[in-house]
């Protein structure tokens, strides 16, 4: 079982100070070495789960999408 408790603002200072200016945060990312290029087109989908400060997402980096339009 998962104890209920959210960390304090004094143990996460740097996460209450992004959060509080909106910013959003992808954490625990994994493969990083197999992105070859210096850019990304980076797109999170996370789940969707009501009542949560957050959840788990699908991370995708692309690479190159080339000319599209």
């Amino acid at each position: 079982e998962i104890p209920d408790r959210h960390p304090s603002a004094e143990e996460m200072p740097t996460h209450d100070l992004i959060l509080r200016k909106g910013i959003l945060l992808i954490e625990y990312l994994c493969n990083l070495d197999q992105i070859k290029t210096k850019r990304v087109d980076l797109y999170a989908l996370p789940l969707k789960i009501g009542g949560t400060e957050g959840a788990c997402a699908r991370v995708v980096a692309v690479e190159d999408l080339g000319e599209t339009f």
